[in-house]
């Protein structure tokens, strides 16, 4: 019966904690249990995936970013929302592996100084 008790009072530290918006490595930390026994918990409570918090005043960011066409690692980056929250906001407007090296490549040049055509 302990047992039982125990492990319902953990789940409902658990819930708690991962709507604070903690990660479950630092519930585990906090709770002293591995990352399983949370992410057990959590599908247990029904909360399998919990959503990172983006504030409406990031959303809005981010929309506008990703309209202009920004790779979500430069919107990562500038609004600190992890590439996976960006993208279950916004399916299908990641950038293909083609995309990001084009963009490495125009990177690059631009960094490169310009020769000079007078003097040698």
């Amino acid at each position: 019966m302990a047992n039982r008790e125990g492990r319902a009072a953990r789940r409902e530290d658990v819930r708690r904690l991962t709507a604070e918006g903690r990660p479950a490595h630092e519930i585990a930390r906090r709770l002293g249990v591995t990352e399983r026994t949370v992410t057990r918990d959590r599908g247990a409570l029904g909360i399998a995936q919990p959503q990172s918090r983006v504030s409406p005043e990031q959303e809005r960011l981010i929309a506008a970013l990703v309209e202009d066409g920004a790779p979500f690692r430069e919107i990562e980056r500038t609004v600190g929302v992890s590439r996976d929250a960006i993208g279950r906001r916004h399916p299908g407007r990641a950038w293909t592996r083609t995309q990001v090296a084009e963009y490495a490549a125009l990177q690059r040049r631009a960094a490169r100084p310009i020769l000079s055509m007078g003097g040698r």
